[in-house]
């Protein structure tokens, strides 16, 4: 089987095969049918020449076109094996992606716990892998998770960082502009809100990229409603319309018909506004669109309370307040269905675990969850938990040989000024820098760990004397002082730290960590920048 691709006929079907699967997005943006042909095409291709790469990249192209359709059920079953056959086959790349688009549908079903773990994992991937491209698209979409849990200047730092790499692709572009400039419109920033709307669309014209043209004209009939211009608003939404009616995405054609709806409504063209919204409850209830179903029922009531016909626009809203309901029930379905969905990986992987002797590459899979299990997601150090099972084995050990323990309970000074001024991102950041700066200054037999926000706690497991335990604290006092770059500048932190010994201040592990956060507080409260010994 020979394929074209841009009018030329190329001999190696594998550089075919990349070409159009590396094509996929595009095409998909214009004829999502055709993509969907040309898809299943090159599958049946990769598999008839045994290219099992080709083939994982055509099912996971495949997800994304039911994805894009709102159809889980479909994209479910092909994206859900993808990360482990990537790394079966030594894709590092299809791999990072695949772990992306698992994020993505968990964001799109409404589960963003689950969500949020594949986004960040992607994230680290691609950082250690320097995958520029893979790091900015996966910074947009956490911008977009952000913004679904409402969690807005998080959202607005993280698209800002996607838009700040040169490698970002266009889908990142396209993404993080528009939600950049709904988040200035929300703030009334209507010209820095046009600027990136302007751009956005004149790339997505640029490269005849008709889905995201037809989703930014959403945006930009918004800037110009909020800005009371509303016959500019109904041309960007009905152009719009006209393009993702040509597309065939109809999850964005109902969303310019039930925008044009509302500005109807507003307009008090009652009428226009009840013919808009009957044609949303059609499209929305044949592809189970719930919020949008949802929105129309209420709007519909609305527009028969403002034509005075309280008994429609009570039965609308009747109908609104049921749905509504059906709605919440809908969405913890897809929410208990990507839970089953963690709870099967869950037991492939106890199942694979029976094999991991045989197999060197699972049992590399399970250092790398261990790893996780275990470690600080954002600064690698252990956590809690592996820090207590240290802490508990250090103990049994002390009794052994009648030695003695330090803990030392640290609490950064002066740290929430760079979240509030920088962003989380920032903070992020200098929590990393914290890590290896306390890191570099111990001992190898000591250990520190990260308990969470801004929390860090040391063992020295063989304590020798006060006087070395004193020369630590100074130490550790000494290094925090050292100024930090944060938001290309240098900024000052401090640390108050508190220790305790073990057994002169108890014998329960809960406890001594207890004492050592009280000593903690008191050398914050006396001043901070300083160290303070357990007193009880």
């Amino acid at each position: 089987m020979v394929l074209k691709f841009k009018d030329e006929i190329v001999a190696d079907k594998v550089s075919i095969i990349e070409a159009y699967n590396n094509e996929f997005h595009h095409l998909l943006a214009q004829d999502m049918d055709k993509a969907l042909a040309q898809c299943q095409e090159i599958k049946t291709l990769c598999e008839s020449i045994g290219y099992r790469k080709g083939v994982l990249d055509a099912e996971l192209n495949q997800g994304w076109y039911h994805l894009w359709r709102c159809e889980f059920e479909h994209a479910f079953p092909l994206f859900k094996d993808l990360p482990e056959q990537y790394k079966a086959i030594g894709d590092d790349f299809g791999y990072l992606k695949s772990v992306n688009s698992l994020g993505a549908i968990h964001m799109d079903m409404g589960n963003y716990d689950s969500a949020l773990p594949y986004f960040f994992n992607s994230l680290k991937l691609a950082r250690n892998k320097n995958e520029k491209e893979r790091e900015a698209s996966v910074l947009a979409n956490l911008g977009l998770l952000y913004d679904a849990m409402d969690r807005i200047e998080e959202a607005y730092d993280h698209f800002s960082e996607a838009l700040n790499i040169p490698e970002l692709n266009d889908t990142g572009f396209y993404t993080a502009s528009k939600c950049i400039a709904l988040y200035n419109i929300k703030k009334q920033e209507w010209k820095i809100a046009a600027s990136y709307l302007e751009k956005a669309i004149n790339m997505a014209r640029k490269k005849k990229n008709y889905h995201f043209e037809s989703e930014l004209l959403v945006t930009r009939g918004t800037l110009y409603q909020n800005q009371n211009m509303n016959q500019a608003a109904e041309a960007c939404f009905t152009q719009g319309l006209e393009i993702s009616r040509k597309l065939g995405n109809k999850k964005i054609e109902t969303e310019h018909l039930y925008e044009l709806g509302c500005l109807a409504l507003e307009e008090k063209k009652s009428e226009l506004a009840t013919t808009y919204f009957d044609q949303v409850m059609a499209m929305a209830e044949k592809k189970e669109l719930g919020g949008l179903i949802c929105k129309s029922y209420k709007k519909l009531s609305d527009v028969y309370e403002h034509k005075k016909d309280y008994r429609n626009a009570l039965a609308y809203l009747k109908k609104f307040n049921k749905v509504e309901k059906d709605y919440d029930l809908k969405k913890a379905e897809l929410k208990l269905q990507s839970l089953s969905f963690e709870h099967d990986l869950e037991k492939k992987q106890q199942q694979a675990e029976i094999y991991q002797l045989k197999n060197i590459e699972l049992e590399k899979a399970n250092q790398k969850i261990l790893q996780l299990a275990n470690h600080d997601n954002l600064t690698g150090l252990p956590n809690r938990r592996l820090f207590m099972e240290h802490l508990s084995a250090a103990t049994k050990t002390a009794d052994r040989h009648g030695t003695k323990i330090a803990l030392l309970f640290i609490d950064l000074d002066n740290f929430k000024p760079v979240n509030d001024q920088f962003g989380h991102i920032a903070g992020d950041r200098l929590l990393k820098d914290v890590s290896e700066r306390l890191s570099g200054g111990l001992r190898k037999s000591d250990m520190v760990a990260r308990f969470g926000g801004d929390e860090f706690v040391i063992l020295i497991p063989d304590l020798c004397s006060s006087d070395d335990l004193q020369a630590t604290g100074g130490k550790i006092i000494e290094l925090m002082q050292e100024k930090f770059i944060v938001g290309g500048g240098m900024h000052q932190l401090g640390t108050s730290v508190g220790i305790s010994i073990y057994p002169d201040h108890g014998r329960d592990v809960d406890d001594l960590l207890a004492k050592a956060d009280i000593a903690m507080y008191t050398a914050k409260v006396s001043g901070k920048n300083a160290y303070v010994m357990c007193d009880c």
